[in-house]
């Protein structure tokens, strides 16, 4: 169901990513120390950014994908329950 959702996250993330390296005036002296600069806060508002890129129709359509007796069986599974 969410697999187009998080690719768009990952290929997103990829493109700030490689972005950012060769934005780096430094990056052509030392590839490994640019990369070693990237820290947990920079990815985390790097994929925050990227979440909010997905568009709304990019996850509703991401729903159309599940079969539809699949959706019908879970909502029988929590009447049967909320009945017992």
């Amino acid at each position: 169901m969410d697999q187009n959702v998080l690719q768009n996250i990952k290929l997103g993330y990829r493109k700030l990513l490689l972005t950012n390296i060769l934005n780096d005036p430094v990056h052509n002296e030392n590839l490994e120390k640019t990369l070693k600069n990237v820290n947990v806060k920079d990815v985390v508002f790097s994929l925050s950014n990227c979440w909010s890129s997905v568009s709304t129709l990019l996850i509703n359509k991401s729903w159309e994908n599940l079969p539809s007796n699949f959706v019908d069986s879970e909502v029988e599974e929590n009447v049967q329950t909320e009945e017992i």
